[in-house]
């Protein structure tokens, strides 16, 4: 007689698949690299003003031409994020960086440093991205991840550069003006510098031989060019300004210049771009009468009485100088005592201490206003 062997089973939920009682417990899955990445992107971008360490990011910033414009920046950020975090098609990226490439040819800037501005957004936001995935415990995805971010940033860099090429080209074939107000192709940028009596011809010819296209007008002490493109300056030219031509004004271009190199003459720089000077370029624009009256109020009989002005010399030389009595002597080749006993008339005539720092810094800005308005100290004529 056989036996039969009875196997003993636990019954079954009604709907519920069966189990081995020998199974690991049910764990929740790992995300895989892509994933990680993603929420690394999300969590960075939260409360971070990544464009702002975009614009001062050394190893883009030290070879741009002229400091990036922030809005755009922040545009372009905010795409790199959203490429990261695999929110834009693959087929929409070209097309999205020709548009962040036509926002900064509306702002004026060249197509290489709107290239050099993608790469400074990819070094801070993949920075940012490791920092998180490195805070605290690591994640076992977390190598994966900064491949992943990696592979992700060189494709996207070539296909970015690529569009941007494209769109600059198109616009310059097209001729596609760059701000809402057409501009004549030739008035885009404008360069000031002084120029010395007798120098003003010699100068001009060699500005319009490196820039073919340029326009340029000048008053005698004051040598104000109009280019198509940044302007190519040739060697040996005194310190310049450069501002970008807004809206079709002209003359409050050549206004901002001329106060740039105002500002490259007072601190012996070799150019300023207007753009790093946007609190004085304010100040430059108040009604004359306000603006002459700030001066009074500053600078006093140095500003409104004939006969003073080897004491605006001494002031601007004591500035020029760091506040060192020596130097500031010596450059004007006159006795330390002498020099000490015109900062003692400068302060009584004008009421100002340069020793303080809220008295120097209306000095400063009193000094750069009056020059940048008075050339030569002799009021400028507005171009036509």
């Amino acid at each position: 007689m056989t036996k039969t062997k009875f196997t003993h089973r636990a019954p079954l939920t009604e709907g519920a698949p069966a189990v081995s009682s020998e199974a690991p417990p049910r764990t929740t899955t790992d995300p895989s690299g892509s994933e990680l990445l993603m929420r690394a992107v999300r969590a960075v971008v939260d409360g971070r003003d990544l464009a702002r360490r975009v614009v001062t990011e050394p190893t883009t910033a030290q070879w741009l031409s002229a400091p990036p414009d922030l809005p755009a920046v922040t545009g372009d950020i905010e795409l790199w994020t959203r490429v990261f975090a695999d929110d834009v098609p693959s087929h929409e990226v070209p097309r999205c960086f020709e548009e962040r490439a036509a926002a900064h040819a509306r702002r004026g800037t060249p197509p290489g440093d709107a290239v050099l501005v993608q790469h400074g957004c990819v070094n801070v936001l993949v920075g940012a991205v490791i920092s998180w995935l490195e805070a605290g415990r690591p994640h076992p995805r977390a190598a994966e991840a900064r491949q992943t971010a990696g592979a992700v940033a060189l494709r996207t860099l070539q296909t970015a550069t690529a569009a941007i090429a494209r769109s600059y080209r198109l616009a310059a074939a097209a001729r596609v003006p760059r701000t809402r107000d057409p501009l004549p192709e030739s008035r885009r940028w404008c360069l000031a510098v002084a120029v010395r009596e007798g120098d003003t011809h010699r100068l001009l010819e060699r500005f319009r031989a490196a820039n073919p296209q340029a326009s340029a007008d000048t008053d005698g002490t004051t040598l104000t060019c109009f280019t198509s493109q940044w302007p190519t300056v040739p060697e040996g030219f005194g310190p310049y300004g450069v501002a970008p031509v807004e809206g079709c004004d002209t003359d409050r271009a050549a206004g901002r210049a001329g106060l740039a190199a105002a500002a490259a003459r007072r601190y012996r720089l070799d150019h300023v771009d207007a753009r790093q000077l946007l609190p004085l370029l304010a100040a430059s624009d108040l009604d004359p009468d306000e603006c002459d009256a700030f001066l009074t109020a500053c600078l006093g009989p140095l500003h409104t009485a004939d006969g003073n002005e080897h004491l605006m010399e001494t002031l601007r030389a004591y500035l020029s100088h760091n506040l060192c009595t020596t130097a500031a002597a010596r450059s004007l080749y006159v006795h330390r005592h002498t020099f000490a006993y015109r900062m003692r008339c400068i302060r009584s005539l004008t009421g100002l201490d340069p020793d303080r720092p809220f008295h120097r810094l209306r000095a400063e800005l009193a000094l750069l206003l009056r020059e940048a308005s008075r050339p030569g100290g002799r009021p400028r004529p507005r171009l036509a």
